[in-house]
């Protein structure tokens, strides 16, 4: 019998130590249903349409503005003023790699991936 006693009070352990039931045992529920308003709900799909169209279209007349601007400015100048000013635009730009380059401190720009000379 008194091996009866001990095992009686290790099941009595284990039913105490099962956790209670908590929020995670729980099933899951779906959401209610929300009201349904689709008069409301067309209205506003057909208003952010109405923004979104209207957004764009002032995008494209703006990006049509510059396009105008830049194409213009280059169909207005001779041949030969575009080539100068191309000519003086790569002189330039050859200028400012070549300080980048040949530093007076030595360092090299790291953008061309050269070393110093030493």
């Amino acid at each position: 019998m008194s091996d009866s006693a001990p095992e009686s009070a290790d099941s009595s352990a284990r039913a105490a130590a099962a956790p209670a039931p908590g929020i995670g045992d729980e099933p899951i529920r779906p959401d209610p249903p929300a009201p349904e308003r689709p008069c409301c709900e067309a209205e506003a799909a057909l208003e952010r349409e109405r923004w979104l169209r209207a957004q764009f279209e002032r995008e494209h007349q703006v990006t049509m503005s510059v396009m105008r601007i830049l194409l213009g400015s280059v169909r207005d100048q001779s041949r030969r003023m575009r080539f100068w000013r191309w000519l003086i635009d790569d002189e330039r730009s050859e200028r400012r790699r070549q300080e980048a380059l040949y530093r007076a401190d030595g360092q090299v720009d790291a953008a061309f991936g050269r070393r110093p000379w030493k």
